[in-house]
Parts: C-alpha cells; sequence; structure tokens
C-alpha cells in the first residue's frame, strides 16, 4: 500500500511539473511575441524643432508648413522660413517639411511683390 501511495504522489507532482513547464513555455512564446512586435512597430518618439526662438516637441516625418504655422500660432499673413546651413530658405504654405529634430523655423511678415529697378 505504501509503495502504491508513493507512486501516486510522484504521478502527481510529475503531472504538476509538466503542467508548470508549458505554462512557462507559454509565458516565453508571449514574451517572444512582444518583442517582436515591439521591434517591429515604428517608434512615436517625438523631437524638438524651434520655431521664433520657442521649442515645441513634434512627431518626426512629412509635416505640411500650414501646420507648422499652426502650431506656432503663426497668421497665415506671415511667411516662414527654415535656416538650413546658415541660410534663410522660404517655404510655401502649400509646401511639406521632413522633420528629423533640430530644425529651425523663422517667421517673418512676408516681402512685397516685384520691384521695378
Amino acid at each position: 500500500m505504501a509503495d502504491e501511495q508513493i507512486e501516486k504522489e510522484i504521478h502527481q507532482i510529475q503531472e504538476k511539473i509538466r503542467k508548470d513547464e508549458r505554462e512557462i513555455e507559454e509565458l516565453e512564446r508571449e514574451e517572444e511575441r512582444l518583442l517582436e512586435r515591439e521591434h517591429h512597430e515604428p517608434q512615436h518618439k517625438e523631437v524638438k524643432i524651434t520655431i521664433d526662438n520657442k521649442g515645441y516637441e513634434v512627431k518626426p516625418g512629412e509635416h505640411g508648413v500650414a501646420a507648422l504655422k499652426e502650431l506656432a500660432g503663426i497668421p497665415a499673413a506671415k511667411e516662414l522660413e527654415e535656416i538650413i546651413n546658415g541660410i534663410l530658405t522660404p517655404l510655401a504654405d502649400d509646401a511639406k517639411v521632413m522633420i528629423h529634430g533640430g530644425e529651425v523655423f523663422l517667421s517673418h511678415a512676408r516681402r512685397g511683390g516685384s520691384s521695378n529697378a
């Protein structure tokens, strides 16, 4: 009788071990799926840009000039320029700019029309 009881307890312990192993394997697979998903999902970190000496946080990527003006509260009547390699570069209101982080923009009154020089 004692041997049967011992064998029964051994069997129960073995079943518990197998169940625990299956749970561990499932948790490991879930962890791998989460890590894989995290690795492939685009990062949504924001980067800093400067408009009229004020910092703004935006997502990297393409942004419309009009949207940047709106973000900074710049009236539509004003022109926005980007400083590229130390040179002020005018941006059309319907243009798009690629934001990587660190870009600097300045707004000012639009210049007059053509002149008769």
